[in-house]
């Protein structure tokens, strides 16, 4: 039962996000806009290292492919801002 207790714990820690807003600034004063992003789908991390390091990927990707980022937030992260 010991190993059957290891497991839910480790279960318990692991960490949900439901996706990810991405935001650029853009330029206005050369006629391009802010953008912003959406990553829809269930996440899962064991630790919250995970989750920034993830981060940290998807930030470098729409940066190599779009420009400037501003940020990447967690979908729970905005909804706290908003409260």
């Amino acid at each position: 039962m010991d190993k059957m207790n290891k497991i839910f714990e480790n279960v318990e820690k692991i960490i949900k996000v439901s996706g990810f807003h991405i935001t650029a600034p853009g330029d206005e004063s050369i006629g391009i806009q802010p953008a912003t992003w959406e990553m829809r789908n269930d996440f899962y991390f064991d630790t919250l290292e995970e989750l920034e390091k993830f981060r940290k990927e998807i930030k470098c990707l729409y940066e190599s492919h779009c420009g400037e980022v501003s940020s990447v937030v967690t979908f729970e992260e905005q909804q706290a801002l908003w409260k």
